[in-house]
């Protein structure tokens, strides 16, 4: 019975690529050709999966890895070739995260672990994994029923099994697959054979037959016949399973190893010995034997091969490993470099930043500075004005009372001649005093303060305009500090029109006839410079 799965199982690893793509017919040909000329098939089939990797084709690269990994489980009989596969596979799938190379993954693991008889409880916990992570579009959802549903009847959990294969039949049956009919039938009737329901068993056995005969796969067919020889055989049906047998033996060379053509041979010779038809079991026996020897060569030549293999295997990874060591140098040096140019970047960010800031805290300063110089510009100006008005009232007050004194000196000395004795001397004595009392330098002291606030006024008028008069000089001064014609008046003691008259011709000496500029304005320019210096000046006044 445990002979009916596992011609199951390697129908199903032979099969397990299915898809139809170009590299298919490379894959085809290989199977083709791994028994009579491995090597070749190998060779072909590790140049095709790293074509298909370089191209980024990963789920098909693995495809190919599988069947890599069927000729060195079954052709070479290598368990560390066939595991050093499965890691490629596992490494294409942590390259990649696709569930679907996962899903193959699982499904050769699993399969490798039965053909090893490892545990049936891990290979059914492998396949209950593969059952849980496959996606239903996933091309091997079929497959992924089939190996769950048989490790399921393996386990001992009949009834669950039979649900999941039949549920595998009826998806393969719409994909119009005979192939998948008759390894999903095959399953069934290994099943009912568990559960020694033999009318059924045969039926699903029989039914996988005329499937194999629709599929037209020759192999499939000897299979079917060879599973219902055993069944029989199992059952004691000794005639019914010689039938199965002597239809094999005449087509016995359709099966491609040697191995499947020994079991045939012990099969049919022992059915005769069972008979009592010792000639024919001895004669059978002997060509058993004959297969035997052949598999004994076939398998050396197979170890042969497969050390051979093995040594280029491991040769390649030692390459592999001192490429990926390469890379991973070549991939930390790209990574410092990045690290470099970034800090450099961040950098010179930093540092355009900082003059950025600088800058603009220079052109601020520069801003607040130039609105004090204006602001104290303007404060001087203000006190300059200040001073101005005060030089010019004290002054007009002290003009304006000399002026006055003139007056009283003027009325006085009339009136001398008009009075006697006495009262001539008591007057007398009073102009004196009143004279006494006139400053006579008081315009010097008004040029003298006026030079104080404005010290290079003069000078620049006399360098400007050399042909103007002393009165002139005077009358610019009086303008400079904006002062009217009624307060110039009051100070001199002329008439306001004489001062409009001085006023009139000034401004025709100072070129300002058909100029808009008022005189006072153009002679603000003339002491344009020299604020600061003149209003610490003004503090003396």
């Amino acid at each position: 019975m445990k002979l009916v799965l596992t011609f199951i199982f390697v129908f199903f690893f032979l099969f397990i690529t299915g898809q139809k793509n170009d590299y298919r017919q490379v894959i085809e040909w290989a199977k083709d050709h791994s028994e009579k000329n491995p090597k070749t098939a190998i060779d072909t089939l590790l140049r095709t999966a790293e074509s298909e990797k370089n191209k980024g084709n990963y789920l098909e690269y693995t495809e190919i890895l599988t069947v890599l990994g069927q000729i060195y489980a079954f052709e070479l009989n290598n368990h560390n070739l066939t595991l050093d596969i499965l890691k490629k596979i596992d490494e294409a799938y942590q390259e990649t995260k696709d569930k679907n190379i996962r899903v193959y993954y699982l499904l050769v693991l699993g399969y490798i672990n039965y053909a090893n008889k490892e545990d049936s409880k891990k290979v059914f916990e492998i396949y209950q994994k593969c059952w849980e992570i496959c996606p239903k579009d996933h091309p091997k959802w079929i497959y992924v029923l089939i190996n769950y549903g048989g490790a399921l009847v393996e386990t001992g959990k009949m009834d669950e099994g039979l649900r999941m294969t039949i549920k595998a039949y009826d998806e393969a049956k719409k994909t119009g697959d005979y192939g998948l009919c008759t390894m999903t039938s095959r399953n069934l009737g290994v099943a009912y054979s568990y559960k020694n329901m033999s009318d059924s068993a045969i039926f699903y056995y029989k039914r996988a037959l005329q499937e194999s005969m629709l599929s037209g796969k020759q192999e499939d067919i000897l299979d079917a016949k060879l599973a219902l020889a055993i069944f029989f055989y199992d059952h004691s049906q000794r005639d019914s399973a010689l039938i199965y047998m002597n239809m094999i033996i005449n087509e016995i060379e359709h099966f491609r190893n040697h191995e499947s053509r020994e079991l045939c041979y012990r099969l049919i010779s022992k059915i005769y010995e069972d008979k009592g038809e010792f000639k024919n079991a001895y004669e059978y026996s002997l060509l058993a034997l004959q297969y035997n020897d052949s598999a004994k060569i076939s398998e050396s030549t197979r170890q042969l091969l497969a050390y051979e293999f093995e040594l280029e295997v491991k040769e390649m990874n030692k390459k592999t490993e001192s490429e990926k060591r390469q890379m991973e140098y070549d991939r930390e040096k790209q990574e410092l470099i990045y690290i470099i140019v970034v800090l450099g970047l961040i950098t010179i960010i930093i540092f355009v930043w900082i003059i950025f800031l600088r800058l603009r805290n220079k052109k601020k300063l520069l801003k607040i500075k130039a609105e004090n110089a204006v602001l104290e510009n303007q404060k001087i100006q203000m006190d300059l004005e200040f001073e101005e008005r005060a030089v010019a009232t004290k002054t007009m007050f002290l003009l304006e009372k000399d002026n006055m004194i003139n007056k009283v000196i003027n009325i006085l000395s009339s009136a001398v001649e008009k009075n006697n004795e006495l009262n001539r001397k008591v007057i007398t004595d009073v102009i004196f005093d009143l004279r006494n009392s006139l400053n006579n330098k008081r315009w010097e002291e008004f040029e003298f303060r006026f030079n104080k606030i404005h010290p290079n006024f003069y000078t620049r008028l006399e360098k400007d305009k050399p042909n103007l008069s002393n009165n002139e000089k005077r009358l610019c001064a009086f303008l400079l500090m904006e002062m009217s014609s009624k307060e110039i008046s009051n100070i001199t003691g002329q008439s306001i029109h004489s001062i409009n008259v001085a006023r009139t011709r000034l401004r025709r000496k100072l070129g300002l006839t058909n100029s808009e500029d008022s005189i006072s304005h153009f002679l603000s320019k003339l002491t344009g410079s020299g604020l600061a210096g003149e209003h610490s000046l003004l503090k003396e006044i």
